[in-house]
């Protein structure tokens, strides 16, 4: 829902100048400070160019549809509710990183904190079930009808559907992108391919954007509940593990330490160091999703090609493209001698642009652009906690 607000946030009955001798619906809006209206209609005037965007506005309150009619859309303010327990927020951006409009997704009897998806053991990624992801859709796609936006791809994807798939009841909110119906530019998404320059034979891998600051993994450990007595084993997430407090995080570190020392053969440096394999690997897939990685060129027709010339003038112009980085992971230190516990840091790693590629612009086509990593080991010491 929406407010009037704004210098000349008076309604008319067409976008001013578009028709003659018609005029304000209203020419004081002071006495619907209060009420709400949705768009049902939306446009833009030619002369002054696709920025020029016009709304018409409807109230559902018969007292108010006086008001009803054709509005500068930055005359507007979005109402802003409080996410429901059982339902995720997901925001539609335009390329520039504007929030179009937030869609809310409830689902019947969730629970607030709990995941949309579910977590796969075998792929060791968030996963989203095909009719929770066509549902969706359907209703992104309902609430985009006349807004002049669509999605920028038909179907989720993967890396969405994951980001969805992870989101909390009550409290999370996923970004998905969308574009212009009014334009024929042609958007692209450049996707990093990283390289560990440490083991060039190991060649050049996909990284995957992810919303998070904290790596999408997780593993086993000897406990995770803090808050019941004895260890509760089973897997917990480096997320859930970094949303602990700090003496919730050193319950859980010290039973690591009884369990490395208690019981070796179980959980002693094969398994901290495999603990710590998993975190790492994961993080190197990874990265936090800057700003400006979709980018569109109205002039190009869909099939043709660009150098490699073109895309890194592109690339050299958003400096936060140069250097990506990936959310932290967790690094659980072996006892340096008796009496002393397991600890734990937290570690990134950085992806440094290396080598110019060629590639195609398309319609949902994909950009390619080849980084190269060098796990350089650089650390930032976390103390427990946040």
């Amino acid at each position: 829902m929406l407010r009037l607000t704004g210098d000349d946030s008076v309604t008319w009955d067409s976008p001013q100048y578009t028709q003659y001798k018609v005029g304000k619906t209203i020419t004081d809006s002071t006495p619907y400070a209060n009420a709400t209206f949705k768009v049902d209609q939306s446009g833009y005037r030619t002369r002054e160019g696709s920025n020029d965007v016009w709304v018409h506005i409807v109230s559902n309150q018969p007292a108010n549809t006086v008001a009803n009619g054709w509005i500068k859309l930055s005359s507007l303010t979005p109402v802003q509710t409080q996410q429901a327990d059982n339902a995720i927020w997901i925001n539609l951006n335009d390329p520039s990183g504007k929030t179009v409009k937030t869609v809310d997704y409830p689902v019947q009897n969730a629970t607030k904190g709990t995941k949309l998806g579910s977590y796969s053991q075998t792929s060791g990624l968030w996963t989203l079930s095909d009719q929770t992801a066509t549902d969706i859709v359907n209703q992104i796609n309902s609430n985009l009808t006349n807004s002049g936006y669509k999605l920028e791809s038909a179907t989720l994807t993967t890396v969405e559907r994951a980001a969805l798939a992870a989101a909390q009841f009550g409290t999370g909110s996923v970004n998905i992108p969308v574009v212009s119906t009014t334009t024929n530019s042609a958007y692209s998404t450049i996707t990093p391919y990283a390289t560990n320059s440490n083991n060039n034979g190991a060649g050049a891998h996909a990284l995957a954007a992810v919303n998070n600051g904290v790596v999408n993994a997780g593993s086993n450990f000897v406990d995770t509940n803090p808050n019941a007595d004895g260890n509760q084993t089973g897997y917990l997430s480096a997320s859930d593990f970094n949303n602990f407090s700090q003496a919730q995080q050193q319950t859980i570190l010290t039973a690591m330490t009884k369990a490395y020392t208690g019981d070796p053969d179980h959980y002693g440096a094969s398994y901290l160091n495999g603990l710590n394999a998993a975190f790492k690997t994961a993080a190197e897939g990874q990265y936090v999703a800057p700003s400006g990685l979709n980018f569109s060129n109205s002039g190009a027709a869909n099939g043709s090609t660009f150098t490699s010339d073109q895309l890194m003038s592109y690339v050299r112009s958003n400096p936060s493209l140069l250097t990506l980085q990936s959310p932290k992971y967790p690094e659980f230190i072996l006892p340096a001698s008796s009496g002393t516990g397991v600890t734990v840091v937290w570690n990134t790693i950085n992806t440094r642009l290396a080598q110019d590629r060629t590639a195609r612009l398309g319609n949902q086509l994909t950009c390619s652009i080849t980084f190269t990593t060098k796990i350089s080991e650089l650390r930032s010491l976390v103390y427990l906690g946040k």
